[in-house]
């Protein structure tokens, strides 16, 4: 089955004045998790316990339906995470039982991994088919065989668990948040397959989520309340760490008089990021975390306690709300603080690729209203030049420059064209 996801108007200004587009209305879906992989975005959700697993392969414009109900025999049971490892393959956690289910796309087979867990498994990761961590509130579970054989180990008040590379060596950590008399959230690390952990004092917060980046720094998405004149102030916090852990700066404390639990974070790249969590709380950061913009979702009294959750396709970024719908945003060369002045050295204001998105080869038409040098750049969405394509003295007229993106992976990319009166810059799809 496959849906086509069509453009509707918004009511909320303040969301369409920050570039977002609402791109289906889905009265009865709860999105537990947006994940890419590869060229391709999943949605997870569920509804009156049963699960949905869709995919994009064309940045969100059309979603087909690869799952579509819970296996036999687990109509009734609860829902918690999905871990996608490629195109083919998926892992989806659910009821209290430690079922873990692996989803074949490709020949639509299902297999049934069962461990030794007492509760709901809170949080999988996974790193390829047969490395992994999981866990419940109290117990720990690691695998080197697509859990076939686990080891565990007893834990309190996990909540979230993480794997990574790093210099070729496969790094284990999770979250702990003790919310009792005194909340305290630590951080675990192993490098030894967790046989010795390292572990390090988060302070009062209420560690949620985690996602380790290309550059080894580790961000962690929290929640903290205090109550001040007996009212309560919550506060969504981000925290990160380029040390392995040992130590951590703050990098987002927003406050709030109503409930939030920033419980999501996912970057694109090392650049381009999203942290998502209760009550629509929404972030996006352009720098590499060190600062985050807020996102005016909705209004908090209308979306009281919907969860919000976020990724990327290709060009875009995606939000899933509760009960009430898809949301994307265009990812720009220009959300990266990149000068993208139109001035009127452009006939039309405009430079035309055709065609676009480009296979294998495209013509970069404009004309110039007068002579100049120009300089015209590829670059990829985080700013970094990948090649030059013209750097000379040009006349008035009209000219067209053949570009053939020889080595560049499927994405987004943009023309950069300097001249002596501004810039331009023009967004290029490559397949």
């Amino acid at each position: 089955m496959k849906f086509i996801i069509t453009f509707i108007m918004m009511s909320n200004l303040t969301l369409l004045s920050q570039g977002w587009l609402q791109t289906a209305e889905l009265d009865t879906v709860r999105y537990r998790q947006i994940i890419s992989s590869g060229e391709s975005t999943y949605l997870f959700t569920y509804h009156t316990r049963e699960i949905a697993i869709l995919r994009s392969t064309n940045d969100g414009v059309t979603w087909d339906t690869l799952v579509d109900g819970n296996p036999k025999g687990f109509e009734k049971e609860f829902p918690s995470v999905l871990e996608v490892i490629n195109e083919n393959i998926a892992f989806v956690c659910l009821g209290s039982k430690g079922n873990i289910f692996k989803y074949n796309f490709s020949d639509n087979s299902i297999e049934n991994l069962k461990i030794d867990a007492t509760f709901y498994i809170a949080s999988i990761k996974m790193i390829d088919e047969d490395n992994g961590i999981c866990g419940t509130d109290s117990e720990l579970f690691i695998t080197d065989d697509g859990w076939k054989t686990t080891q565990k180990i007893d834990v309190n008040d996990l909540s979230e668990v993480y794997i990574n590379y790093e210099n070729d060596k496969l790094i284990y950590s999770y979250l702990t948040s003790d919310e009792g008399l005194e909340i305290v959230s630590k951080y675990f690390r192993s490098e030894d397959k967790g046989e010795s952990w390292i572990e390090t004092d988060l302070g009062e917060i209420i560690g949620l989520e985690m996602v380790v980046k290309e550059d080894n720094s580790i961000f962690i998405t929290a929640s903290k309340y205090i109550i001040v004149d007996e009212k309560f102030e919550f506060f969504d916090i981000i925290i990160k760490s380029t040390d392995n852990g040992k130590t951590w700066e703050e990098m987002l404390n927003k406050s709030f008089d109503h409930r939030v639990d920033l419980d999501d974070i996912k970057f694109y790249n090392n650049q381009i990021g999203i942290a998502c969590g209760q009550n629509t709380s929404t972030y996006l950061t352009f720098d590499g975390g060190e600062t985050w913009e807020i996102q005016n979702v909705e209004d908090v009294e209308e979306l009281s306690l919907r969860p919000t959750f976020g990724g990327f396709t290709q060009t875009k970024f995606i939000l899933g709300i509760w009960n009430k719908g898809l949301f994307q945003k265009e990812i720009s060369i220009s959300s990266v603080n990149w000068n993208s002045t139109t001035t009127n050295y452009l006939n039309n204001n405009s430079i035309n690729l055709y065609p676009n998105p480009v296979e294998k080869q495209t013509t970069i038409e404009f004309e110039l209203t007068q002579s100049t040098n120009v300089t015209m750049d590829v670059y990829d969405a985080t700013g970094n030049k990948l090649e030059g394509l013209v750097s000379k003295y040009m006349t008035q007229g009209n000219w067209g420059i053949t570009w053939t993106p020889n080595n560049l992976v499927s994405g987004a990319y943009f023309i950069q064209m300097t001249t002596d009166y501004g810039t331009f810059t023009q967004k290029v799809i490559v397949k």
